[in-house]
């Protein structure tokens, strides 16, 4: 027999014997069982929603809260420690003296009073044009800076319903706790 070139050829020269009857069809298609059909559509769709809500959500780290009307107000507030400013960190225990800065952001756009409840009282810190990205809160002198000057409880309002008016609806808070000063 002679040397064929091609692997088709060789291929056709091979002797042996007959494949058996029930070989399989390379050719054809394999058959799912119709849950496996089932389960494999189901899969897809599930992907594909998931897909759909993944990238139509943006991350943008506004709480979504109330209902029609209801405006999303991002409130972060940092503390200037001696080693860089820090964002406030819930359950711990800042110095007297302090200071605090803030940034604010609201979705829709709106305007919204800033105040913070002290030992002493209400302190109103101001009310600001707030845009969705949330920008530095700044005041004549530069940053709007709120010194902890009193020993105890102290908690951040910002509010789109005026001074003092807070709702799930339009209000965010930062609690805030004060020790004496250990120097």
């Amino acid at each position: 027999m002679p040397e064929p070139h091609d692997p088709i050829d060789w291929i056709k020269h091979l002797e042996g014997p007959e494949p058996p009857a029930n070989a399989p069809d390379w050719n054809q298609e394999p058959q799912r069982s119709p849950w496996a059909q089932r389960a494999a559509v189901g899969t897809v769709l599930a992907m594909a929603a998931g897909a759909l809500l993944w990238f139509s959500v943006p991350d943008n780290g506004i709480r979504m809260r109330g209902g029609e009307g209801a405006v999303d107000i991002d409130l972060r507030v940092v503390a200037l420690m001696e080693s860089g400013p820090e964002r406030l960190r819930k359950g711990e225990v800042y110095p007297t003296g302090q200071q605090l800065v803030f940034r604010l952001g609201a979705t829709p756009s709106a305007r919204v009073s800033v105040w913070a409840i002290s030992p002493k009282g209400r302190s109103e810190l101001g009310e600001y044009d707030s845009e969705p990205t949330p920008a530095d809160l700044k005041n004549d002198g530069g940053l709007l800076a709120l010194t902890l000057d009193t020993p105890g409880n102290w908690t951040v309002y910002a509010s789109t319903a005026g001074y003092g008016e807070c709702d799930a609806d339009n209000c965010e808070s930062r609690a805030v706790v004060v020790a004496e000063d250990s120097k």
